[in-house]
């Protein structure tokens, strides 16, 4: 029951612990499901300093990275951010 201590032997690599009543402890080690995926690279650029213009849109250049993906299927999450002043003079 759940006011019982139970000894959980160690689960096989990879699989993860869940919660499944039908098990006497209440929690069994199963395998993940699919589409879980993984982190395999995390790389930044940072382009720093004052830049000025006076058109309506704007280009950074400079800014570069590669990535290696671990398969032709691999999915790629590319995230920017832009700090923005305007000063009047």
């Amino acid at each position: 029951g759940a006011d019982t201590f139970s000894r959980l032997a160690a689960g096989t690599n990879g699989y993860l612990l869940t919660a499944d009543s039908a098990e006497a402890t209440g929690l069994k080690w199963a395998a993940p499901a699919g589409g879980g995926g993984k982190v395999l690279q995390v790389i930044q650029d940072l382009q720093t300093g004052l830049v000025q213009t006076t058109s309506t849109s704007f280009q950074s250049t400079g800014l570069s990275v590669s990535i290696t993906p671990s398969s032709a299927t691999s999915k790629v999450l590319v995230l920017g951010g832009i700090s923005v002043s305007k000063n009047c003079w």
